[in-house]
């Protein structure tokens, strides 16, 4: 049997954060729509907090009205004949805020919704608070709302935001903002292209646009949704343990397969200690720095380190989808229905600062979607005594690793590379009830002596 491509897989949805440009016009000044762009993003947060006191206002009403009739009102009757409450709340908002483009305050109020009735309970319980919004909340784009132009390796994004009596009153020729795309990889674009052709069911989501004000720039966080591929190949018992590490950025080991594949991290530590130490001249250059920096103070002086922390996060971001797709290429070339990666949700708890600084949680998310369109799936596991445990015996003890990469079991015997052995553990199946079961027998035997 053979895998390939098939409409018929599961509906995957997955975001894309891409950083905008402004466009200027021939005197070097922005486009002037972008002031009425801002404005209109701080009326986000007043829609969604308006949109939340609605619908607590119609629960409460709800609830007395029921009292006193025995059965719950129909919106119907009592939303102006709109037949939700969400076109209620539309029929209120679309007069309270006239400037916002009509299909992206209808994706506000639908996400603003899905947001309350996954706390409603909680609130009435008297729980938690009633959800509120902040000042620097997203701007929701409806799906039909987003566009693209490519030239060459250049691309511009149009969004439509503004209602048609807006542009009208302020004399615009469109609805629409253009932003150009900072620095767009070959990856994403590819996504983008696929979605704007609708090929292999890949089509845009409602996305959101969210400025930030530290770099006075905007990102849009582009959602999109695609089917599965269904690869009959695929066992869902076969299991790929990643383990992830300094000497090794990623050590893969399977449950039925002795073959063990790994990604050296020589190339992340080179890159770490060249950048710091780049980064530490130009923080002390900027106590000496003449005229032409000191002058506009400290962003100014800061300017070279922030290019620097910005060309860091690119290396990071480029390697990690390396890295992500090498990954997900060789469990699929073992025939692995899964992928068990540890559990990194509390990395800022733990002591290994350069796992938090390498963001091994970005590499996650990227190895989770690139699966997830294989059709694999990706299991989160505690990652607690997995580099303890004999994959071999199940004996857990701290003595087992002698050195940073050495394992040695104190029962059997086992010798290995400590990742390795990492990695094999992280691929058993029902591996944290096993280390649970193993830890209690060590209690009871200890109880006894």
């Amino acid at each position: 049997m053979t895998g390939g491509n098939s409409m018929g897989g599961k509906v995957l949805c997955q975001t894309i954060r891409l950083e905008l440009e402004y466009l200027y016009d021939e005197d070097g000044k922005r486009l002037p729509y972008y002031t009425e762009l801002k404005r209109i993003q701080e009326q986000v947060y007043l829609a969604d907090n308006r949109t939340i006191q609605i619908l607590w206002e119609w629960d409460n009403y709800s609830v007395f009205y029921k009292k006193e009739h025995g059965v719950a009102p129909k919106a119907i009757d009592f939303s102006n004949g709109q037949g939700s409450i969400r076109g209620y709340v539309y029929d209120i908002l679309k007069t309270e805020f006239p400037d916002w483009y009509s299909g992206n305050l209808t994706t506000s109020i639908q996400q603003t919704l899905a947001s309350y009735k996954e706390v409603r309970k909680d609130v009435q319980a008297g729980k938690r608070s009633i959800t509120s919004y902040k000042k620097d909340a997203p701007m929701d784009i409806h799906n039909a709302c987003i566009s693209f132009e490519f030239e060459g390796g250049n691309a511009a994004v149009s969004l439509k935001v503004f209602s048609e009596p807006f542009r009208k009153a302020c004399g615009y020729g469109s609805t629409t903002v253009t932003f150009k795309v900072k620095k767009l990889g070959k990856a994403v674009r590819e996504i983008i292209e696929l979605c704007a052709r609708g090929t292999n069911g890949y089509a845009f989501g409602a996305s959101k646009l969210i400025y930030n004000a530290k770099k006075d720039c905007w990102f849009l966080h582009l959602a999109y949704k695609f089917r599965a591929r269904e690869n009959e190949n695929l066992d869902p018992n076969h299991i790929m343990g990643v383990d992830l590490g300094i000497k090794y950025a990623a050590y893969m080991g399977f449950n039925h397969s002795p073959e063990r594949y790994y990604i050296k991290g020589g190339e992340v530590e080179t890159f770490r200690h060249k950048v710091e130490a780049r980064k530490r001249s130009l923080q002390e250059q900027g106590k000496y720095c003449g005229d032409g920096r000191i002058g506009h103070g400290y962003q100014t002086r800061m300017k070279p380190v922030q290019k620097l922390s910005d060309s860091i996060a690119r290396f990071r971001d480029t390697a990690n989808h390396k890295y992500s797709r090498y990954i997900v290429d060789m469990a699929v070339k073992h025939g692995c229905g899964k992928i068990q990666v540890e559990d990194l949700s509390n990395i800022k708890d733990r002591q290994d600062k350069f796992l938090q600084e390498w963001t091994y949680f970005d590499l996650q998310q990227k190895i989770k979607y690139k699966a997830e369109a294989e059709g694999i799936e990706v299991v989160k596991v505690a990652p607690h005594h997995t580099s303890q445990r004999c994959s071999q015996c199940g004996y857990i003890d701290e003595n087992n690793r002698p050195s940073q990469s050495e394992f040695k079991c104190g029962r059997c015997g086992f010798t290995a590379n400590a990742d390795y052995n990492a990695s094999l553990n992280l691929a058993t199946a029902g591996i944290e009830e096993l280390i649970a079961e193993e830890l209690r027998a060590k209690r009871k035997n200890a109880s006894k002596h």
